[in-house]
């Protein structure tokens, strides 16, 4: 890509996705013209009511791009660039592991005395050999203090389980978040608004009594199956599933 210090390239006319494909961050599963599939589906964090992870066609791997710090200061610095100046925030709190890096850089963009924190992450091994752990968070280095005001930042953001345990604790310690900030939201459902209450979101209308703005650099959904559903079925049957695609990256992309 060739992009970092003392570029002269424009940032606002960089494509934040094209710097993610460029960078080896993006997977979308190759299909012949009837549409099966010559790749293998991915495995996704999120999991069904019996507990098996969601598949699907695409993934985005934010680690790819973390290889290169000065692109993540780049898009972090785009990224600080779209919070409206009234939002208020003194702590910056990045969601482990994947939000740490963009988080970090997202911090440098502020030369004042905003604190940068973040919990413990522990994964707790999976039901299913070759699926993914669950994660938990503890704040045990860092604190939360009562009132603070939290900017959560993510590298990719998609059903907001990790955002929702984390706004629980931040509110159990008398912290509030304020806002929600990610390189990647792909979600099905939350677009510029994220609610801890199911259900309470519509589009232009918030039912919520304390909606979260949410703020991404990259708006696209990315449709994750159940591992009976039609779609998917006969290649999660046959075994073409990369269960932790980040892990086993060179599967996908060689």
């Amino acid at each position: 890509m060739g992009i970092g210090r003392g570029t002269e390239k424009n940032v606002y006319e960089v494509d934040p996705f094209e710097i993610l494909k460029e960078a080896g961050g993006w997977y979308q599963c190759a299909k012949d013209e009837q549409g099966e599939r010559l790749s293998p589906l991915v495995g996704y964090t999120a999991r069904d009511e019996l507990g098996r992870q969601f598949v699907g066609d695409e993934y985005v791997n934010f680690s790819k791009v973390e290889e290169n710090p000065n692109l993540v200061y780049l898009l972090a610095s785009l990224l600080a660039e779209k919070i409206p100046s009234s939002i208020q925030f003194d702590t910056i709190c990045p969601v482990p592991e994947g939000g740490k890096m963009i988080g970090l850089m997202f911090a440098l963009n502020y030369h004042d005395n905003r604190r940068y924190i973040y919990p413990d992450k522990e994964v707790k091994p999976p039901k299913k050999q070759g699926e993914r752990g669950v994660s938990v968070f503890t704040f045990n280095k860092y604190k939360i203090k009562a009132g603070d005001s939290v900017i959560l930042v993510e590298d990719v953001v998609n059903n907001f389980t990790s955002t929702t345990k984390l706004y629980n604790i931040i509110a159990e310690s008398g912290g509030r978040v304020v806002v929600v900030a990610s390189f990647f939201n792909r979600s099905d459902f939350f677009d510029n608004w994220f609610s801890t209450c199911v259900g309470a979101f519509i589009e232009e209308y918030l039912i919520d009594e304390d909606p979260i703005p949410v703020i991404s650099l990259i708006r696209k959904k990315i449709k994750q199956y159940r591992q009976d559903d039609p779609f998917v079925l006969d290649d999660v049957k046959r075994g073409n599933v990369v269960w932790d695609p980040k892990n086993n990256w060179e599967k996908l992309i060689p």
